[in-house]
């Protein structure tokens, strides 16, 4: 098992979660792991939301859900952005506008 560190980025919120997975799955485990864990960080509303993980940054080389953790992530280290994409109504639940 390893342990990988996500910063969640969803409109002006930001979280940090500390994700433990199999290196040999795909990184759509990861995703789906933080998809499950929104609720914990008051992010009910984007419950439907599409979820893009990201290397370093925000805005850094998206990753390819089809690829395995161990291939993308070999030590670990690294941290990951999960970036939340919700809509206009979604950001209203979430208290930025």
């Amino acid at each position: 098992m390893a342990r990988y560190t996500v910063t969640v980025a969803a409109g002006e919120r930001r979280a940090s979660l500390l994700v433990v997975l199999s290196p040999s799955q795909l990184c759509s485990a990861l995703r789906d792991r933080v998809k499950s864990r929104l609720p914990d960080l008051g992010l009910t509303a984007a419950k439907g939301a599409h979820i893009t993980l990201h290397l370093n940054t925000e805005d850094g080389p998206m990753l390819d859900v089809e690829d395995l953790l161990s291939d993308v992530l070999p030590n670990a280290e690294e941290t990951v952005y999960a970036v939340v994409h919700v809509s206009c109504q979604e950001m209203l639940t979430f208290g930025r506008y």
